[in-house]
């Protein structure tokens, strides 16, 4: 299953590896494209809503149990995300998420919609992204398999998918005047009366 709100044709992997140009020539940049594996269940947004409206009493003052949650969550996926060697990004990236879930208790919309929120905390906190907004988010694409629980998370430039949504295009218009071309040119069967009648031997002399 998947859900997204994604450009045509993302399954094309992009080069591990970009480079700038700077005064001393060409230098590595940030990956075009970085993996998070995170091997466990995140919450979803339904054990987030539930955790809004209990607390906990701290030294005289009150704490929400989802923000004891989200902390301890947070220290879970930057420890990985060091771990990883994901490398900070300046551009706005695409965040291809690939949900695993034992059974299908959960909806999609509920796993994707904690869980990613997490996720992009996580990346804020460990300077991975910037921040979680318009100018850094270009949008997500979500899948979900059956399997061991846990969630695979691409992080993919921008740039690098317009790129390849660009060249998908063009070849989806090279294929659309091929197929124009070769219905123009190829000779109509039957002889006008009885269409699919006709044969190549039709009006030879035998």
């Amino acid at each position: 299953m998947t859900t997204a709100t994604h450009p045509p044709n993302t399954a094309t992997v992009p080069p591990a590896t970009c480079y700038r140009k700077g005064e001393a020539g060409l230098h590595a940049g940030p990956p075009a494209s970085q993996t998070l594996r995170v091997p466990f269940r995140l919450p979803g947004l339904n054990d987030i809503i539930g955790e809004m409206s209990g607390h906990l009493t701290m030294r005289g003052r009150r704490v929400y149990r989802y923000t004891q949650t989200k902390k301890r969550h947070t220290h879970s996926l930057v420890a990985l995300i060091h771990a990883q060697g994901l490398r900070p990004v300046t551009g706005p990236v695409w965040v291809f998420c690939t949900w695993t879930e034992a059974g299908k208790r959960r909806d999609p919309d509920n796993i994707a919609s904690g869980g990613c929120k997490l996720i992009l905390d996580a990346l804020k906190a460990a300077g991975i992204i910037a921040n979680d907004g318009w100018r850094n988010i270009a949008g997500f694409e979500h899948r979900f398999e059956i399997g061991r629980p846990g969630v695979i998370v691409r992080l993919v430039d921008a740039t690098a998918v317009r790129d390849m949504t660009a060249a998908s295009d063009m070849a989806r218009r090279a294929r659309e005047r091929e197929a124009e071309l070769m219905a123009a040119n190829t000779p109509r069967m039957g002889d006008g009366i009885t269409p699919g009648k006709y044969k190549p031997t039709d009006g030879v002399n035998r």
